[in-house]
């Protein structure tokens, strides 16, 4: 009798051929290896060794098998008994295609993967045309918004963002990993390029409005903006960091005098000078409605009562 894939559990990828294997573990075990052959099938498998030998032995040489069925788990426990079959099996597996080091704590990378990681990256990018290049970025965009328009992956993959943002550990790991990012000159450089670079685009340009006025729209989502603006102004800590922040772009000459350029050429544009005077006009509006108004009875003359 065939067993039942559609099931939470850990499973192994394996090349028939080399010996090697993938490990990974999920909620619904025929879905997952549905995504990776999806992927692997395009050419925009996430990891690259895996998708090398993929490309170099064919599918025939990969058989997907189920490690340890977890079906029986109840929900509550099913997190942690995913993390450790997904480190048992790694350890039963020491040649793999994993990229991570997973250990029972949590996901974590040793210097030495990140380099790897880091240096099969850098390889890739670089040693491809620029057509190749492209045609990759378009196939990840596709496959992305593929999978976005399924409801049901969508809200999976939202849920485990949410559970991992949640964890303070990690939050912090991240912010650090952002801050020594952009400490270095020559990687705030590059961001600061490729982030002007793509925001000088008519096309991006329409969708951050787009955005904008979609999260200033509704009652609703006006006053979550207005409080997050309250919180943040509430922090001395990060009017601080703004502050200083605001003081160091202003001394650049360069960039002073690009900012005031912008300023003054969005100034003279009458169709935009005529929408900022129309979103000043509609936040004066939402200001007066959230104001309860004065009873017209308070300021009627006292009537003396005739006798």
């Amino acid at each position: 009798m065939r067993e039942k894939t559609n099931v939470p559990g850990v499973y192994a990828i394996k090349n028939l051929v080399s010996g090697r294997a993938y490990i990974g573990r999920a909620v619904n075990m025929s879905r997952r290896w549905g995504h990776h052959l999806y992927n692997l099938k395009n050419g925009t498998h996430r990891n690259p060794f895996l998708q090398r030998a993929w490309d170099r032995y064919g599918p025939d040489a990969f058989q997907f098998a189920i490690w340890e069925n977890l079906s029986g788990v109840p929900e509550e426990d099913l997190p942690q008994r995913l993390h450790e079959g997904e480190a048992a099996a790694l350890a039963a597996h020491p040649r793999n295609y994993n990229i991570a080091e997973l250990l029972l704590e949590g996901v974590r990378q040793s210097a030495r993967t990140k380099a790897l990681i880091g240096a099969a990256s850098k390889q890739m990018w670089a040693t491809q045309s620029k057509e190749a290049l492209a045609t990759r970025a378009q196939k990840l965009r596709e496959a992305t918004n593929a999978k976005l328009a399924n409801p049901e992956w969508k809200a999976w993959r939202f849920g485990l963002h949410r559970l991992t943002i949640a964890d303070p550990a990690y939050r912090q790991a991240l912010s650090n990993g952002v801050a020594a990012a952009w400490s270095k000159p020559d990687v705030y450089a590059r961001k600061v390029a490729a982030l002007r670079a793509a925001s000088s685009t008519a096309e991006v340009k329409a969708r951050r409005g787009a955005g904008q006025e979609k999260r200033w729209a509704g009652p609703e989502q006006y006053a979550k903006q207005v409080a997050l603006i309250g919180r943040i102004a509430a922090s001395s800590e990060i009017r601080a960091v703004r502050s200083r922040k605001t003081a160091a772009y202003w001394a650049d000459p360069e960039r002073a005098a690009a900012r005031r350029a912008a300023l003054k050429k969005a100034g003279a544009d009458p169709a935009l000078k005529a929408k900022r005077l129309a979103n000043l006009a509609a936040g004066r509006a939402r200001k007066a409605a959230q104001i309860s108004p004065v009873a017209p009875d308070l300021f009627k003359p006292e009537v003396e009562p005739n006798d």
